[in-house]
C-alpha cells in the first residue's frame, strides 16, 4: 500500500465541511494554495463564502450534513400514529433521524446545541481566524451579502470581524500590467487583517488583465510563496473545465486542485466533486457527490473509495494467524422468529453473513423482513431499517396488524428507521446516513428494502458491482448481517431471471418468495436456493400471511401433497432445458404421474 502522509503526519487545516474533509484525507495543509476549478453554476462562489464561514468556526459547520438528509424526511411529517399511547416528549425521543451533537426542536428541526470551533492546527492558524474575500465581479458587495444571507452558513456576526469583504475590481483596471502589485496587495491585506484564509472570486477575470503566460506564472508563485511563508491558506476559483485550464498551464503551481462537474442526467442535475492533486495528503480519490441546499454545499464521499480492501485483508490475516479475532461457535445462527423457516436454513442464517430475499410485488418480502429485525431485537441486537418507498407511519401501522411491535424498539433506540426518497437517488448519500446511523447505535442487523433502486441508481456510473461490494464489505466489517430485499418483475408464475443483479453472486444466502397458481387458487411459497457455507432443505414450502401472526411457513403435511408436487414441478421446469423437460415427461408417464394439463 501507498505509504503516502494522511492528516496526522502533516500540519493541516479543517475546511468545517465534514464531507469534504473527508475526501481531502482530513483537510488542508496550512499554507497550500488551492485551485477551485468548474464551469459556471458549479457552485465555486457558494462554497467560497460558505468556506469563510466555516472556518472561522460557525455554528452550522457541525449540522450541514445531518440536515440536508432530514429535509426531505421532516417535510413527510414522519412520526408515530397519532393513535398511539405516546407523549410528544417521547414521540421526539423515537429519534428517527439521530442528529450527532444536536438537539431536536418541537418541530422536529435540527438546532446545534454549541457553538463550536472547526479544529484547526495551532501552528497554522492565528488564536481568532479570520478569512478575507477578494471579489474581481463588479457586483456590488451589498447585493453579494443579501444573496449569502439566504444561506444557514452566514452569520452577520462574524461579518467584519471574522470575515471581510474586498474588491480588487478598480485595481485591475488601474494595474493592468503590474501583477507584482496586484499580489503584493492581497498579500498585505491579509497581513494586515491577521487573516488565516484568504479567497479570490474569479480569478479568471484578473488573469484577463495579465499580458503573458509569464506573467500569471509570477503572480501565482508571488501569492503561493508569500502566503505560504505567513501560514496562510488560499483558495482561487478559476472558470472552466479542469481539462481546458490544465492544459493552458495556469495550474502548474498549485498544491491542491479541486474540480466541481455538473451535467444533466434525465430532467435532474447531478454534481460531482473531483480532488485532482492535493500535496501533502492522502486524498480519497475519484469523483464524489455533492448536493446544494439551504447551508450551502453538502459533500458525500464516494463509498468505494472509503473501504480499503487490501489494508482489511491484511489485518483480518493478521488477526486470525495471531488468533484475536473471535471466531463464533460451530453452529451459531440467527433466527427470524419463524420456526420452519428457520429449519429449511439448518437453524437460521449464519452471523455476519448476507441475505438476499427475492420476491414478486406484495408476496411479503417486507413483512419477512420485519420478522428478521424484530427477532434480532428480542435478543438485544440493534437493527437499521433503510428503505425507500415506506415511511414510518405505514411501516408501524403495517407491523401492528401482524402483531409486530416496531413502536416500542423506536422509542428505546434499538430500531432505528430510515427512508431516503427514490427519486433522483445518490448512492453516496444513502452510504453516508448508513455509516452515520451505524457508528452512532452500533447496529448490529440491518435491513435494506428495495435494493433495486441502489442498483438503479448505481448504473449511470457503472457503480453497480463495485458499490455494493464495498456496502456489504463495510458491513462486515462492523460485525453486521445484512438483508436485502429485491422485486423481481413477474407477478406470478415460475419463470425467474435475477441476472440483472450482483446480489446473487455477492449474498451468501438466497432465499425466494413467490405467488404460484394452482387450481384456480394463488398459493405463496418459499424456498432456499443458495446458502453458502452450510447445508440447507431443498424443499419447497407454503406459506400463508395471516393477521396478528405475520408469515407462518407452514409444514409438509399442513399442505397438500398434489400441491407442493405441482408446484416443485412448475418450479424445477422453469429452471430445465426443453430436452430435459421432455426426458422428465416421459418418466413421469411411465410411473403413472404424468402432470395435470
Amino acid at each position: 500500500m501507498s505509504s503516502s502522509p494522511n492528516a496526522s503526519q502533516v500540519g493541516f487545516v479543517k475546511t468545517g465541511l465534514e464531507g469534504l474533509d473527508t475526501i481531502l484525507g482530513g483537510g488542508i495543509p496550512s499554507g497550500s494554495l488551492i485551485m477551485l476549478v468548474g464551469e459556471p453554476g458549479t457552485g465555486k462562489t457558494t462554497l467560497l463564502q460558505q468556506l469563510c464561514f466555516t472556518w472561522t468556526g460557525s455554528p452550522a459547520t457541525s449540522t450541514a450534513s445531518n440536515d440536508y438528509l432530514t429535509k426531505a424526511e421532516e417535510a413527510e411529517g414522519q412520526t408515530l400514529p397519532s393513535e398511539a399511547s405516546i407523549t410528544p416528549a417521547a414521540a421526539d425521543a423515537v429519534n428517527i433521524i439521530p442528529l450527532p451533537k444536536a438537539t431536536r426542536t418541537s418541530t422536529g428541526r435540527s438546532k446545534s446545541s454549541a457553538t463550536t470551533a472547526a479544529p484547526t492546527s495551532s501552528s497554522a492558524t492565528p488564536p481568532s481566524p479570520k478569512a478575507i474575500y477578494f471579489s474581481t465581479l463588479s457586483e456590488p458587495h451589498d447585493k453579494v451579502i443579501a444573496h449569502m444571507k439566504r444561506f444557514n452558513f452566514f452569520d452577520q456576526d462574524k461579518l467584519d470581524s471574522q470575515v471581510k469583504f474586498f474588491s480588487l475590481t478598480a485595481l485591475i483596471s488601474r494595474e493592468k500590467e503590474a501583477p507584482q502589485e496586484i499580489g503584493t496587495f492581497i498579500v498585505n491585506t491579509a497581513r494586515k487583517e491577521r487573516a488565516s484564509l484568504v479567497v479570490i472570486d474569479g480569478l479568471g477575470a484578473l488573469l484577463d488583465g495579465f499580458t503573458s503566460l509569464q506573467d500569471t506564472r509570477f503572480f501565482l508563485n508571488q501569492l503561493s510563496s508569500q502566503l505560504g511563508t505567513l501560514g496562510i491558506t488560499a483558495f482561487l476559483a478559476l472558470e472552466g473545465a479542469y481539462v481546458n485550464n490544465n492544459a493552458s498551464g495556469v495550474l502548474t503551481g498549485a498544491d491542491g486542485i479541486i474540480g466541481l462537474y455538473s451535467h444533466i442526467q434525465g430532467a435532474g442535475e447531478i454534481h460531482r466533486v473531483e480532488v485532482h492533486k492535493l500535496r501533502g495528503m492522502k486524498r480519497l480519490e475519484g469523483r464524489h457527490t455533492y448536493k446544494f441546499n439551504n447551508n450551502g454545499l453538502v459533500f458525500f464521499p464516494r463509498l468505494e473509495s472509503q473501504i480499503d480492501f487490501e489494508a482489511a485483508f491484511t489485518s483480518e490475516l493478521t488477526a486470525l494467524i495471531g488468533d484475536t479475532v473471535p471466531v463464533a461457535k460451530l453452529g451459531s445462527r440467527l433466527g427470524f422468529g419463524l420456526p420452519e423457516l428457520e429449519k429449511m436454513l439448518n437453524g437460521g442464517i449464519i452471523p455476519n453473513s448476507s441475505t438476499f430475499v427475492a420476491g414478486s410485488p406484495g408476496v411479503g418480502k417486507t413483512l419477512l423482513s420485519l420478522h428478521y429485525l424484530i427477532e434480532g431485537i428480542n435478543i438485544g441486537e440493534p437493527a437499521l431499517y433503510v428503505g425507500f418507498y415506506e415511511d414510518l407511519t405505514s411501516l408501524v401501522n403495517k407491523a401492528a396488524r401482524f402483531n409486530l411491535d416496531l413502536r416500542t424498539p423506536l422509542i428505546s433506540n434499538l430500531l432505528v428507521f430510515v427512508s431516503i426518497p427514490s427519486v433522483e437517488l445518490e448512492p453516496d448519500l444513502v452510504a453516508y446516513r448508513i455509516k452515520q446511523v451505524v457508528e452512532e447505535y452500533g447496529i448490529k442487523r440491518v435491513v435494506i428494502d428495495g435494493v433495486l433502486e441502489l442498483e438503479i441508481a448505481c448504473r449511470p456510473d457503472g457503480r453497480s458491482r463495485n458499490y455494493t461490494t464495498a456496502l456489504d464489505r463495510y458491513f462486515k466489517s462492523k460485525g453486521i448481517t445484512s438483508l436485502y430485499t429485491y422485486t423481481i418483475s413477474k407477478l406470478i408464475g415460475t419463470e425467474l431471471d435475477l441476472s440483472d443483479t450482483v446480489f446473487t453472486v455477492l449474498a451468501e444466502n438466497l432465499i425466494l418468495l413467490r405467488q404460484l397458481a394452482y387450481e384456480s387458487r394463488l398459493f405463496r411459497v418459499v424456498s432456499v436456493l443458495k446458502m453458502r457455507d452450510s447445508i440447507y432443505d431443498l424443499s419447497i414450502r407454503e406459506f400463508t400471511i395471516e393477521n396478528e401472526v405475520g408469515i407462518k411457513v407452514l409444514q409438509p403435511f399442513q399442505s397438500e401433497t398434489a400441491l407442493l408436487e405441482e408446484l416443485s414441478y412448475d418450479l424445477t421446469e422453469s429452471t430445465q432445458t426443453p430436452v430435459q423437460r421432455q426426458n422428465r415427461d416421459l418418466l413421469k408417464k411411465k410411473s403413472g404421474k404424468s402432470k395435470k394439463k
